[in-house]
Parts: structure tokens; sequence; C-alpha cells
């Protein structure tokens, strides 16, 4: 959680008692002088609006529950009735090195909490143009990669009428360093024990009619499920697919066959578990992997932040190596600028958890190149005195690296 998000929720718990079900947002304004870390709330400002206590009593109230907390150096209030919560710089180091023992893992979250979710494209044309299917594939990898992240167990997966087209698809994705965990055609259906299970739900709940001897399910289309040689339809092998991830997994993500809900509604199936729609499928150009993957999620032409961001790692190796062979000389201007970055790091756990929640992945790079550009203003003063800063940079390089990770991007030295 970052520094500011830890403080709103201690704010929070410190106002519970006087004001149980306050539920505005805290607000938060980080300051950074040459002397201080700091936030200014105006908490109390906005109870005073709501309670008859004194501003001193509920400053005293936040201030007890407070100064117990090892983020907290002082709290004072303000003649505006502001509150100014000062943090211990300590705390801030404790931070850089919770992200270099966490490593690659900095950043994760349960927020998933280990449901198993299955994320399918279902490429269901007779005649397959492939390429046309690779940025819909690169999306799935990208929404698998933030998932895992928070926790989620993902299997990524293609369904494909013509099993002569699954070579193709794994030597394209292979290409584009995405991983498809499984691959299903409609041949390996009808051996499946699922389809009479399926065959008698529809019969149960009286969903199906007979006409021209053959098997037809209730939609408006009027679907085949068995035609009138008594043959299962590549579309019931289909539908018997899905209804067998439904039993075996906590949700389903359906890509490009939306048409398939309202069979799904009528087998009266939770469909609060299952999301489905259809991404826009177009021809990917060949071009560097780094470039048509960061055009996936940015889908603009300019990729000046992408030779910034993929970058980056190779500098920061760079001056550590300075640092630690002291081939330069550093001058002490304004360490506090190394306060700032580390309150950037520390804000990365809560970027992937928005990131994943308003299914942006603009968001994290947003982040990286703030996070990047905050560094560089300390690389350009050379304010390298502090003790900490080859920490600072090891951090930084993590949550970098992790952070390209999640949007499935290479580092330039690593290619």
């Amino acid at each position: 959680m970052s520094i500011k998000n830890t403080l709103k929720k201690l704010i929070k718990e410190s106002i519970d008692i006087i004001f149980p079900n306050y539920n505005n947002e805290i607000e938060l304004t980080y300051y950074n002088d040459n002397k201080d870390i700091y936030y200014i709330s105006n908490i109390i400002v906005e109870l005073d609006k709501k309670l008859y206590i004194t501003d001193k009593e509920i400053f005293n109230r936040i201030k007890e529950k407070l100064n117990n907390q090892k983020i907290i150096k002082d709290i004072e209030l303000l003649p505006d009735n502001n509150i100014k919560i000062f943090l211990k710089e300590e705390y801030l180091i404790e931070k850089l090195d919770k992200i270099i023992n966490l490593d690659k893992d900095y950043g994760k979250n349960n927020l998933g909490n280990n449901q198993k979710i299955n994320i399918e494209l279902s490429i269901l044309d007779k005649d397959i143009d492939i390429n046309k299917h690779i940025n819909t594939i690169i999306n799935i990898d990208n929404k698998s990669r933030i998932m895992n992240y928070c926790g989620y167990e993902i299997e990524k997966e293609i369904y494909i009428n013509n099993d002569k087209d699954n070579n193709k698809i794994k030597e394209l994705t292979d290409n584009y360093r995405v991983y498809i965990d499984k691959y299903t055609n409609n041949k390996e259906i009808e051996d499946n024990y699922q389809i009479e299970d399926l065959l008698n739900k529809i019969r149960y709940y009286n969903i199906c009619s007979i006409e021209n001897n053959s098997i037809l399910l209730n939609t408006k289309e009027k679907e085949v499920l068995i035609d009138d040689y008594g043959n299962y339809t590549d579309y019931f092998k289909y539908l018997t697919h899905i209804y067998e991830n439904y039993n075996n997994y906590d949700r389903l993500i359906i890509i490009n066959n939306i048409e398939i809900k309202e069979a799904l509604n009528l087998l009266n199936l939770d469909l609060d578990k299952i999301e489905i729609y259809n991404l826009e499928e177009k021809e990917i150009q060949e071009d560097s992997i780094n470039y048509i993957r960061y055009n996936s999620i940015i889908n603009e032409t300019d990729d000046k932040n992408l030779i910034k961001i993929t970058k980056f790692n190779s500098k920061i190796d760079k001056i550590i190596r300075n640092i630690e062979n002291k081939k330069e000389d550093y001058n002490n201007i304004n360490n506090n600028i190394i306060y700032n970055i580390i309150n950037k790091l520390t804000d990365f756990e809560d970027i992937i958890v928005e990131s994943y929640k308003k299914d942006n992945l603009k968001i994290i790079i947003t982040y990286l190149v703030e996070l990047i550009s905050l560094i560089n203003i300390l690389i350009e003063r050379k304010s390298f005195f502090n003790p900490n800063i080859i920490k600072m940079f090891k951090s930084s390089k993590i949550v970098i690296n992790n952070s390209l990770n999640i949007i499935g991007l290479i580092p330039i030295d690593e290619i």
C-alpha cells in the first residue's frame, strides 16, 4: 500500500470512534521542502461541518492515534485547521528494503484471492486469417499479466474449430512472446461426457425443438445441436466446451463470441460469472515486439515514451557502477528529491490495483514515465550524497522491471 493510502487508512481509523459513518474520500497532499517530508489533510475542516465537537478535540483524537505509528514523525494543527503530518525518513528507507527484498514479487497483491479464471479467444471462422487475431491475443496476454499480479489464477486458452490451424497460432504467439496455456478444438469434445450432460440439461429446461429430424436450441437463430444424421454440430461442441469451463472455473472471460450469451442465458447459467465481449480485430504490421505490444495498449504512433521506459534500466546500471566505483563526484543538492522518488516507488502497489480495476494499462505507462522523469532530475543534479542512493536506484530498477513485465515489454538491453 502506498504511503498516501496508508495515511488515509490511519486517519479513517482515528476518526471512526467519533464519526463511524464517515465515508468521504480523505484528501491528502504531499509536500517535500528542503527540511521535511509531509502531507496536508483538510479532514478536520470536513468533519467540522458535521460534528458538534471542537477542532482541537478532533485533532487530539487523530494525533493520539497517529503518534503511535512508525510512519509518523510529528503532527501539527495549522491555523486554517488543516493538519500537517510529517513522515519519518527512516520509514521511507525501510520501504526501499522491502522493495529490494520482494524483488519480482513487489507490487503483487491478493485482490483475486486465487480465483481460477479462464480467458479464452474463440476463433470459430472456417477460413482463418491468423494474423488478424494477434492484437486480440496480445490483449489477452496483457489482461492475464495484470490479473496474475492481483492474485488471480489465470489460464489462457484459444478455442479453434480446425486443429490444423493450431500450429500456426502457436508459432505466431511464440513470435510475440505470448504463452497460451491451452489450445482446444471441436474434435476433442465429441467423446466428452459433458456433451450428454449438457444435452440432458437442455431437455430438462425444454429449450430445444425438433425440425426436419434435427435438434435445435431455441435461440433467435435456432442453432442446430444435432443434425439430421445424428451428428453433434460444431456449435454444440463449442457450447459444451463453454459449459465445461463454466463448471471448472470461478469465472470465464470469453472474447470474440458475444452471440453465445443468449445460449448461456437459456441454460440458466450465472452470467455474473461470465464476461463476454468482442475486440476489434486488425492486421498487425511486422515490427519490433515492443512496438507492437506497446501500441496494443497506447494505440498511438508516437513511441518516444516506449524508448524512454525500455532503455532506462541500462542507464540505472551504469549509474550504480559509477557510484560504487567512485568514478564520478556527486554533489549534495537537495537530498529530498530522493524522498520524492521513494514516495513515488511506494505508489506502485496501488497503481497495479487501479490499473486492474479500471482495465487500463496506460495507467502503468504514465506512472513509469513520471517515475523516470523524477529520477532523471536527480541524475541531472547529481544529488547523490545520500548514503541510501544505491538502494533507491536498485529499488527503481525493480519497479521498472516489474512494470515492464506486467505490460509485456522487454528492456532494450535484454533484447
